[in-house]
């Protein structure tokens, strides 16, 4: 069984992990995030489904392959969409959305680049 982690988001990088899912299921860049992500796909539709009805203040604790697919789900969505769409559909700059990463990053593999994921 793999063990769960918990990351203690605010309510905006919370709201900008939404809406980046929300850009994979129904934006206009969907098939190019698609592309990213590539096999990650399916599992980013089904934690979509599970991180809609929650809130940041009740995230759920996910094990870490679930991490992964967030941090994908992001790093799609800044590369699908590029710096000016990201703040105009997210809400997010580009240093913000890297910073969320990052925090996951650190958090789950304790490395800041080339995390051993």
């Amino acid at each position: 069984m793999q063990s769960c982690h918990s990351i203690l988001l605010t309510e905006d990088e919370y709201g900008f992990i939404n809406r980046c899912f929300a850009e994979l299921l129904y934006g206009a860049s969907a098939v190019a995030m698609k592309h990213v992500l590539g096999d990650e796909t399916s599992q980013a539709e089904e934690l979509k489904q599970l991180l809609s009805s929650r809130s940041a203040s009740n995230f759920p604790a996910l094990s870490k392959p679930s991490w992964r697919v967030i941090y994908n789900v992001i790093h799609a969505a800044i590369y699908a969409l590029g710096d000016n769409e990201l703040e105009t559909l997210t809400g997010f700059e580009l240093n913000q959305a890297i910073n969320t990463n990052l925090k996951i990053t650190s958090q789950l593999w304790g490395t800041y680049e080339g995390g051993n994921y």
